[in-house]
């Protein structure tokens, strides 16, 4: 495992999204098989948009897929990628900065501010 990789696991449910009842339920009715599925990570994130700019977003990563939601709004997913489809995920340490590659669909470009380096 990289330093890097180990930087995002020293707090690796930040947002205690699982014990968050809200956000398990919401995962459960988007899973319907996997029902077991366990928060790994989660935190809130700077999401760069096409046009450049930065929008807040909780960021949850679990046995199964990656979760984006609005700051806070639990009840609604805006963007479920399943573990499978993960190409890879690049951090860069100096800025903060974590690019997630998704295969056949367009990446995601994050300013993850509470890592510890």
């Amino acid at each position: 495992m990289t330093d890097s990789a180990l930087a995002l696991l020293k707090n690796p449910d930040h947002l205690k999204a699982g014990k968050n009842t809200t956000l398990l339920s919401t995962l459960a009715k988007s899973t319907k098989m996997m029902t077991h599925e366990k928060v790994i990570w989660s935190d809130t994130v700077w999401k760069r948009n096409h046009r450049g700019s930065y929008q807040k977003r909780d960021l949850i990563i679990t046995t199964s897929s990656l979760y984006n939601f609005k700051k806070g709004a639990y009840k609604t997913i805006k963007r479920k990628i399943h573990i499978n489809r993960l190409a890879k995920i690049v951090l860069h340490l100096g800025s903060k900065e974590c690019l997630v590659k998704v295969f056949h669909d367009y990446d995601y470009w994050y300013r993850v501010t509470n890592i510890q380096e």
